[in-house]
């Protein structure tokens, strides 16, 4: 039985809780949160023990690994502690706020021998492996351009979210993040970003809607949206535009179409949260026992150069070189 412990109670909390109750050789067996009615209501509802920091939890129980969903500005401080004490980190994304912050994580790993790896939903999305092997096949060609769109009102105003020196950001660094891990993961290495953020919501302290354009090592171009504000839909949230055809990835369906086809062709059925974060969890839970993620630390360093790249071009207005690839060695992590 794999041991984990939960760092943060909140909403996102819940769902892990619920994926974790489809696996069964995986228990969570404690949790912590700062809120006492929080933390307790969670450990009721999980049949665990409850602890008010991240610390007293570590010296009580006995941990596989460890799931931390806090606020980004939290993670460094909460991911190294761990691994100091040789637990496994799955680190909600954002994996944290900077790249300095990530270095240091990804260090701790190594020093410790425990794998750290950030959490990312959308490359266990079933549609979305579905159509990178499509893509792998040359069904529809070369990509020539990804557009992906999450946007939806949601309010914001008295969260975590919104206080920049808690969260790193706004809409940009939140739903961001899974836009250029997506965008990585389907089309190739970011080489350079320009963001344009804006905040429509009054008294917001953080941008609230942002727009992203992508250029990515191989040639693949992508356009992000997303807002917290402006109620934009689609069915889709993918759409690979190939120079053989196209790909949508929806909520309710996906489907591909080639240049020479008449119909489409459905090859999924949407996005299904709960088990794109079992999936997470069970590879999680084959790291722990000494197998490789699929995403690496190398995705989470990444991932955090590109939202800071965008943050940079959103304030000087141009484009900003993303630097390729991270070469782990080059920042002083060597061997894994």
């Amino acid at each position: 039985m794999t041991r984990l412990g939960l760092i943060g109670a909140g909403a996102i909390a819940q769902t892990y809780i619920d994926a974790a109750e489809r696996i069964d050789d995986l228990k969570i067996t404690a949790i912590c949160d700062i809120n006492e009615r929080i933390r307790e209501s969670a450990a009721e509802r999980i049949g665990c023990k409850a602890y008010a920091s991240a610390a007293e939890m570590f010296d009580a129980e006995t941990l596989d690994g460890v799931i931390v969903t806090a606020p980004p500005a939290a993670h460094e401080d909460l991911t190294t502690e761990a691994l100091k004490r040789s637990i496994a980190v799955l680190c909600e994304k954002p994996f944290t706020v900077d790249s300095s912050s990530a270095v240091a994580m990804i260090a701790a790993s190594k020093q410790s021998g425990a794998p750290v790896a950030m959490a990312s939903k959308f490359r266990y999305v079933e549609d979305i492996v579905k159509a990178r092997s499509l893509i792998d096949s040359g069904i529809i060609g070369d990509v020539l351009l990804v557009d992906n769109l999450f946007a939806a009102p949601v309010d914001m105003s008295a969260r975590w979210n919104s206080e920049a020196a808690v969260s790193g950001g706004g809409v940009l660094i939140d739903n961001g993040t899974h836009s250029v891990e997506i965008v990585r993961y389907l089309a190739g290495p970011i080489r350079m970003v320009r963001a344009v953020t804006e905040t429509f919501a009054g008294g917001l302290g953080v941008e609230d809607t942002a727009m992203l354009f992508v250029e990515c090592e191989g040639g693949a171009k992508a356009h992000i949206e997303l807002s917290w504000t402006v109620p934009k839909k689609s069915p889709n949230f993918i759409t690979l535009y190939g120079s053989k055809g196209t790909i949508e990835i929806g909520w309710q369906a996906s489907r591909y179409m080639r240049n020479t086809d008449t119909e489409w062709t459905v090859f999924g059925k949407g996005y299904d949260k709960i088990d794109a974060f079992k999936r997470n969890l069970e590879d999680f839970r084959g790291a722990i026992r000494g197998g490789k993620m699929r995403t690496t630390i190398a995705d989470a360093l990444a991932s955090v150069r590109a939202i800071e790249a965008a943050y940079l071009s959103a304030s000087s207005g141009g484009w900003c070189d993303v630097d390729g690839e991270p070469d782990l060695k080059a920042v002083g992590v060597t061997g894994l």
